[in-house]
């Protein structure tokens, strides 16, 4: 990407937070997590807990920052994701009100040092779903066009349903001998409508048609993972400097767009 392209993108606060995920896949030596493992990270009780079908399976999840912390355990693997919440339709997308920065800042905060105590991993993740809130569709398809150059080829605006999907694997910094990094991002255009309440519900039942709302917006759906062909055990002393640099690669992707 040439550096006026680079120039010409927001700065990383610009993207708002869906959703953010740790995901470790356990190694067939690790032993279960125990319960309150979420109250003893967090510092309080969460919210609630059950207990999955699977042999040791089990859910804890609490507020945190603007949304819930959801800590999800099973066998051969362990989430925690931080997401929004909310009883509006499905169609709605829900971000934080923070940047993309700070929601991250705080989640690090939690899982650095869980990082440093966890059981053996084979394989880290970091993933994210990011959302840039735009004034109408032409400005979603000129941000598009900002983050892939290719894409200026295509006539997006008289589209549709545009939907890109990538994995650019790399090698990765650590130090962590056969060590490759995969980075699979996915960019599409989305709209949704907000429907307002009106006072008077007799006139809906003469066909008037609800007041809605329209929104547009760019979303990026990032999975920063360690490659499968790598079969060792991920050295403990390594697991927070390496998903340091797994979110150091989405910051990069959400920062520049579609690089090699």
């Amino acid at each position: 990407m040439s550096q006026e392209s680079v120039a010409n993108l927001p700065p990383l606060t610009a993207w708002r937070v869906e959703n953010l995920r740790l995901t470790a896949l356990l190694s067939p030596a690790a032993q279960i997590p125990q319960r309150n493992v979420w109250a003893k990270l967090v510092g309080i009780s969460p919210d609630r807990k059950f207990q999955y079908p699977t042999p040791g399976g089990y859910q804890e999840r609490g507020g945190f920052q603007d949304g819930k912390l959801f800590l999800n355990v099973q066998p051969t693997r362990l989430d925690w994701v931080f997401t929004l919440v909310g009883e509006r339709e499905l169609t709605v997308p829900l971000f934080s009100k923070k940047s993309f920065p700070d929601s991250l800042s705080y989640f690090l905060k939690l899982m650095l040092p869980w990082l440093e105590t966890s059981p053996p991993i084979l394989r880290l993740a970091f993933g994210t779903s990011l959302v840039q809130p735009l004034e109408n569709k032409q400005a979603v398809c000129q941000q598009i066009a900002a983050y892939l150059p290719w894409a200026q080829q295509l006539d997006i605006e008289n589209g549709s349903d545009f939907l890109y999907k990538i994995n650019r694997p790399k090698e990765s910094a650590s130090g962590i001998s056969g060590m490759k990094i995969n980075r699979l991002s996915q960019w599409s255009a989305i709209t949704w409508k907000e429907f307002l309440r009106i006072q008077d519900e007799e006139l809906l039942g003469r066909g008037k048609t609800r007041p809605s709302l329209s929104y547009w917006a760019c979303r990026l759906e990032l999975d920063i993972n360690t490659a499968l062909d790598f079969e060792d055990e991920i050295p403990g002393k390594q697991l927070a400097k390496l998903f340091e640099e797994l979110v150091e690669m989405g910051k990069e992707i959400a920062t520049e767009g579609d690089i090699r």
